[in-house]
């Protein structure tokens, strides 16, 4: 079975990939560019192709031969909803089997742009003659990997409110059911969108106690205001669309936050999910 797996440079792709040779596949991949060969050089891997999955003709060249894509779009993409719909048009045409597409929690929600555009492509796979399996991770854990020298600090500070509620999952335990659907030989996951959610929803004051508890150090939750947000992204020169895209994430999170259950992963994976406290026991007691 030759599967494909996109966006396979990034933290998500790479995981996925770690999990397939787990179990024994060999995958091909896509990545954007040359340079970031050397993200997926510890891989076992069956072939490599370097493009933009946004080019029509780099896609038709790609589905050639393969059976069943792991579709990853890039993060925040402003043509995610475009290019969607093309690779799964594609793939009708070139007679793949199944597409399992790495979607977000609540992508129906519209105040985002990022999930309302993979909500768009999600109606295109449903629309499709295609088999097709939806995943819906909500913020990964490892996220909190990218602040270590500020929690170190004895700081946790986000841009949207401390009291703003969110469920997190562990990447480890998403590539586990990836590698699961993918693998799949008896067409149970056809069909099926499955929320992937680790946690109940946790305040970011909450995330900071655990981190308390974990580093033996007191941790404080704060939030980062907009305006100094906007001068920080300007000095990284995030782009139009990404920054945009983010103000509206992070207004959603202040206002509503990002809640799931954690009941659907627990049948999934057969156990209880990572919990919050034995993901920082695994990455930061080292």
């Amino acid at each position: 079975m030759n599967i494909l797996v996109t966006g396979a440079a990034g933290k998500t792709g790479k995981e996925i990939i770690r999990q397939l040779n787990i179990i024994g596949y060999s995958p091909s991949i896509v990545i954007h560019s040359s340079s970031s060969l050397s993200e997926v050089n510890q891989l076992t891997i069956s072939s490599i192709h370097i493009g933009d999955i946004g080019s029509p003709e780099f896609i038709d060249d790609v589905l050639s031969g393969v059976d069943i894509i792991y579709l990853i779009m890039p993060n925040m993409y402003s043509s995610e909803d475009t290019v969607g719909r093309n690779i799964i048009s594609t793939a009708s045409k070139c007679n793949i089997k199944k597409i399992v597409y790495h979607s977000v929690l609540h992508p129906q929600t519209e105040a985002m742009p990022h999930h309302w555009k993979k909500c768009r492509v999600e109606e295109a796979l449903v629309s499709s003659s295609i088999r097709y399996t939806i995943l819906q991770p909500t913020a990964y854990m490892q996220n909190l990997l990218g602040y270590k020298n500020q929690i170190n600090s004895g700081l946790f500070a986000m841009p949207y409110h401390e009291t703003s509620m969110i469920s997190l999952v562990d990447l480890m335990d998403v590539s586990e059911v990836a590698a699961k659907v993918l693998s799949d030989q008896d067409g149970w996951s056809d069909y099926a969108t499955y929320e992937l959610v680790g946690s109940n929803p946790l305040s970011q004051i909450e995330v900071a106690q655990a981190l308390s508890r974990i580093l033996c150090k007191p941790i404080t939750a704060s939030h980062i205001p907009h305006e100094i947000w906007e001068q920080q992204a300007a000095v990284q020169k995030l782009p139009d669309y990404t920054r945009a895209t983010l103000k509206s994430m992070f207004s959603f999170y202040s206002q509503f936050g990002l809640k799931g259950s954690p009941d659907t992963l627990t049948k999934l994976l057969g156990r209880a999910p990572t919990s919050l406290d034995d993901f920082l026991n695994r990455e930061y007691i080292k």
